[in-house]
C-alpha cells in the first residue's frame, strides 16, 4: 500500500500504467486541471520579470529623490509631496496621476527596504501564479484601491509607499491558494495560507503602533482579494481561457477605478476644498484660496475651521463685512476659537462697536490668558470707552507677555500719554527705539513726552532724529 502525496490516504499503488503516487480519487479531482494544462504545450513558469522591474523602478526613484536633496532617512512632507505622494486636495483635484506615482515614493530608506523585501518575496510567487499581465494589473490596481480607502478615511493625509500594492499581492495569493484548485497537497495549501495570513496580520498590527497608513494596507488587501478571486475562476494562467478573461477583468477594474475616483471627489468635496485652500494659504495666496473655501463651507456649513479660514481670506482681501460674518459663524460653531474671537475684536473696534469689541477680546482671553494681541486690543477698546486705568493694566500685561513686540510698546505709550504719565512714557518709548531705532513716529512721540517734562534739549534731539528719518523716506504722491 502507498500513501497519496496529495490527500494522505492509503491506496494500492500498482495499476496497468505502472506505479502511482496519487490515489484514484485525487486523479479524478485533478483531471480538469491537467486537461487545461495539457492545452498549453510549451507553458513553463516564467521568471518574475515584472517583479524585478518594479523593484528596479522603486529603488531608482528613491535614488533620484536623494540625489536631488531629499533626506534618505527622514524626508519632509513637502519633499515627498513634490515627488508625487498622494494628497487628496491634489490627487482628487488637478493631479490624479499621484495615485500611481505615490507607489514609487518612499519615506526613508527603511520604508523602502521593508517594502522591497516584501515585494520580492510575495511578487516572485504572485507573478508565477497569475502571469505577468494579470500580476501587473493586480499590483497597480491594488495600490490605487489602497489609496482610495486612505482618501476616504482622511483626504488630507500625505501618503506614500508601495505597501497598498504589496498587500494587494498578499490578498490575491490568499484567494489564489484557497480557490485556485492548484493540485497541491492540502497540507501545503494550509501552511501557505497560514504564512500569508500571519504576514498580513503582523503588518496591520505594526501599523497600529507606528505612523503607517493602515487604511492603504486594508484597501490594497481588499482590492487584491477581489481581483485575485476573479482571476482564479480562469486558472491556470497562460491558458487560452485565462488570456480571454484578462481583457474582461481589465475592463471591469478600469470602470470600477474611474467610478471610484469621481465618487470620492464628490463625497469629499468639502474637505478637499479646505485642503486646496490650505495649500494656497501656505503661500499667503488668499485670492486663490477664496473659491475652494467658499465651496467648502457651502458643502459643510458646520465646519468651523473652514469658516475661520474663509473669514481670514475675506479680511486679507478687504472684504470686511463678509469677514465679520464668517468669524461670527466660526465662533458660533466653535466657541473656543481664540483666533476668530481675536479678529472679531479688532473688526468691531475698527467699526467703533466698543461693547462687542471688548466682549470678543475677553472671549479670546478666556481661551488664552497670555494672548498679548488680544490684551492690546482690549486695552485700546477700554481706552476708547473712557477707561484708561483698565487700558493701562491690559497694555502692561501685553508688554509682559510679548516684550519684543513693538506694537505692544506703542499701545502702552499711548495709554501713558493719555494718563499724563510722561516719565513712564519716555521709558517705554526708549525701550521701543532700542528695538526699532528707525521708527520716526516713535522719535516724534518721545520728543512730545520730553517737552511735557520740560526737557527742551531732549525734545529737540528727538525731533531732529524724526525729521532726518522722515526725510529719508519716499514721499507720498500729491492728490
Amino acid at each position: 500500500m502507498a500513501q497519496c502525496k496529495r490527500c494522505g490516504n492509503r491506496f494500492s499503488a500498482l495499476s496497468f500504467r505502472g506505479f502511482r503516487d496519487i490515489c484514484p480519487e485525487c486523479e479524478k479531482q485533478m483531471a480538469p486541471y491537467r486537461a487545461q494544462a495539457a492545452a498549453i504545450p510549451s507553458y513553463e513558469p516564467q521568471a518574475p520579470a515584472v517583479t524585478v522591474t518594479l523593484l528596479a523602478l522603486n529603488i531608482a526613484y528613491f535614488m533620484v529623490m536623494v540625489l536631488n536633496g531629499v533626506s534618505p532617512s527622514e524626508p519632509q512632507g513637502a519633499q515627498i509631496l513634490r515627488w508625487g505622494s498622494d494628497f487628496g486636495p491634489l490627487t482628487l483635484g488637478p493631479e490624479p496621476w499621484r495615485l500611481v506615482t505615490c507607489m514609487f515614493v518612499h519615506i526613508g530608506f527603511i520604508h523602502l527596504l521593508v517594502n522591497m523585501w516584501s515585494l520580492w518575496v510575495l511578487g516572485s510567487v504572485g507573478e508565477r501564479l497569475f502571469g505577468r499581465s494579470a500580476f501587473l494589473l493586480l499590483y497597480l490596481s491594488a495600490g490605487v484601491t489602497g489609496e482610495y480607502l486612505s482618501l476616504l478615511w482622511s483626504p488630507v493625509r500625505n501618503s506614500a509607499g508601495a505597501s497598498g500594492a504589496i498587500f494587494g499581492i498578499a490578498g490575491a495569493l490568499l484567494v489564489g491558494f484557497k480557490f485556485g484548485n492548484l493540485g497541491l497537497h492540502p497540507a501545503v495549501v494550509k501552511q501557505t495560507l497560514r504564512s500569508l495570513a500571519l504576514v498580513v496580520f503582523y503588518n496591520l498590527a505594526f501599523g497600529l503602533f507606528g505612523n503607517l497608513n493602515n487604511m492603504a494596507h486594508l484597501g490594497g488587501l481588499a482590492g487584491g482579494v477581489a481581483i485575485g478571486y476573479a482571476f482564479t475562476r480562469f486558472f491556470p494562467a497562460g491558458s487560452q481561457r485565462y488570456e480571454r478573461a484578462f481583457l474582461g477583468v481589465l475592463a471591469v477594474v478600469l470602470v470600477a477605478l474611474v467610478g471610484g475616483y469621481f465618487g470620492l471627489r464628490q463625497l469629499k468635496a468639502a474637505q478637499l476644498g479646505y485642503g486646496q485652500a490650505q495649500l494656497a494659504l501656505e503661500h499667503d495666496d488668499c485670492k486663490t484660496a477664496l473659491a475652494p473655501l467658499e465651496r467648502s463651507v457651502a458643502a459643510d456649513p458646520k465646519d468651523a475651521a473652514a469658516h475661520q479660514a474663509l473669514a481670514y481670506c475675506y479680511e486679507q482681501t478687504a472684504r470686511g463685512e463678509e469677514a465679520v460674518r464668517e468669524f461670527e459663524r466660526a465662533v458660533a460653531l466653535e466657541p473656543r476659537d481664540n483666533f476668530s474671537w481675536n479678529h472679531l475684536g479688532w473688526a468691531y473696534l475698527e467699526r467703533k462697536q466698543l461693547e462687542r469689541s471688548e466682549a470678543a477680546f475677553r472671549s479670546a482671553l478666556r481661551q488664552d490668558a497670555r494672548d498679548a494681541n488680544s490684551q492690546r486690543g482690549l486695552g485700546y477698546a477700554l481706552l476708547t470707552k473712557g477707561d484708561p486705568d483698565g487700558a493701562l493694566a491690559e497694555m502692561k500685561a501685553a508688554v509682559e507677555n510679548a516684550p519684543e513686540d513693538t506694537n505692544n510698546l506703542k499701545g502702552l505709550a499711548s495709554v501713558q500719554y493719555q494718563k499724563k504719565l510722561y516719565a513712564d512714557e519716555v521709558k517705554t518709548l526708549q525701550r521701543l527705539l532700542q528695538l526699532a531705532p528707525d521708527d520716526a513716529a516713535a522719535h516724534a512721540h518721545l520728543a512730545d513726552a520730553y517737552e511735557k517734562l520740560g526737557d527742551t534739549a531732549g525734545a529737540a534731539r528727538e525731533r531732529d532724529a524724526a525729521k532726518k528719518l522722515t526725510a529719508g523716506q519716499p514721499q507720498a504722491a500729491p492728490p
